[in-house]
């Protein structure tokens, strides 16, 4: 029986348990997504940055806790939350 998804990752297919005789052997497919989709909300976020003061503003307050390479991840994961 497959679990529900948060709404941020309703964009990748869903991971669903292996169950054979009523035993649980796991899950199956541990690296499931979309990575056009991953690299395209990358791609808005630094356009984002570049282009808006908010962008800027908001990138510089996660850099100051996460460093900037987690930074743009984070802001890309909030983009794609948002779309």
């Amino acid at each position: 029986m497959c679990r529900p998804r948060p709404p941020a990752q309703l964009k990748i297919v869903d991971v669903c348990a292996k169950e054979s005789a009523g035993k649980r052997h796991g899950t199956s497919g541990a690296k499931m997504g979309n990575v056009h989709l991953k690299w395209a909300f990358s791609e808005a976020a630094v356009l984002f940055v570049r282009h808006s003061e908010q962008g800027k503003t908001l990138l510089a307050r996660l850099e100051k806790r996460f460093g900037k390479g987690k930074a743009l991840s984070i802001l890309a994961h909030k983009l794609g939350r948002a779309a």
